[in-house]
Parts: C-alpha cells; structure tokens; sequence
C-alpha cells in the first residue's frame, strides 16, 4: 500500500501532499529552497566571521578548505529537508514548472 506523505501546514494543520492546490505547492517548494540557500549563505558567513578567531594553521586550513566545499557544491537541499523531494515528486506528476528557480 502506498505511504501518502503528509505536509504540516504554518497554522499546524496537517495536509496530504496530493491535496495541495498546484500554487500551494509550488510556493512551498520556492520557500524551502530559499530556505536552504539563506541558511548556506548563513552558514558561509560565520564561517568566514570564525577565521578571526582561530590561531592554529590546521584549524583556519580545515575551516577555509570546509567552506571552499560549501560554495562550491553548496548543501543539499534533500538532505536539509528530506520532504523536499516528495513535494518534487508530486510537481512533476503534475506535470507543473517551479518557476521560482
């Protein structure tokens, strides 16, 4: 039997992932892939704020090589938010374009 992933809702109400209208949908893949990249650019920036404070050269070396890695493949979206790729999933069976991107 297939497992019907649910969406919690701002307000708390649970909603089916099938159920959402296409808009709803779509505005919630954007805020959560926009969400991923603020908290990148969140993370890169106390990572270069931390640089001042450390002293040793394999700390700042493994800080520096820690964040080069970061801007380079950035974080992954579906490990952050494991629900992303079901909401995906769902847009394309739809058929529908996330024209936020």
């Amino acid at each position: 039997m297939k497992q019907t992933k649910m969406w919690k809702q701002k307000d708390g109400t649970k909603i089916r992932i099938c159920d959402m209208s296409d808009s709803h949908l779509l505005n919630t893949i954007h805020l959560l892939n926009k969400y991923v990249k603020n908290k990148e650019t969140a993370l890169i920036n106390v990572g270069y704020q931390g640089l001042s404070f450390l002293q040793g050269e394999m700390a700042i070396e493994h800080l520096e090589n820690g964040l080069q890695q970061l801007e380079e493949e950035g974080l992954d979206p579906y490990e952050e938010i494991p629900i992303l790729e079901n909401l995906e999933k769902e847009m394309e069976r739809r058929s529908l374009t996330n024209l936020g991107e």
